[in-house]
């Protein structure tokens, strides 16, 4: 490997490095923007609008199995109505 062509791999690298610091950078302050903007009632507002989008997806079925809830990973056959 000739010696230009190694500068040119060493300035490659630390421009990779720079830009990934610089992307950090703008990650770590849009985080902080975002975080300044949460309140409890954003937060309950958010809650709500779960809540709502997974009741208008529900088929109206109820589960025929359940997990046993004790982390065993056990799933029990739920009786038929």
């Amino acid at each position: 490997m000739t010696q230009v062509e190694a500068a040119k791999k060493i300035a490659e690298a630390e421009g990779d490095a720079q830009s990934a610091i610089n992307r950090a950078k703008g990650e770590a302050e849009s985080n902080r923007i975002r975080l300044a903007s949460l309140t409890p009632q954003m937060l309950e507002l958010r809650k709500l609008e779960n809540q709502r989008a997974l009741i208008e997806k529900w088929n109206g079925q109820l589960p025929t199995v359940e997990s046993a809830g004790n982390g065993s990973g056990l799933l029990l056959q739920l009786p038929k109505q």
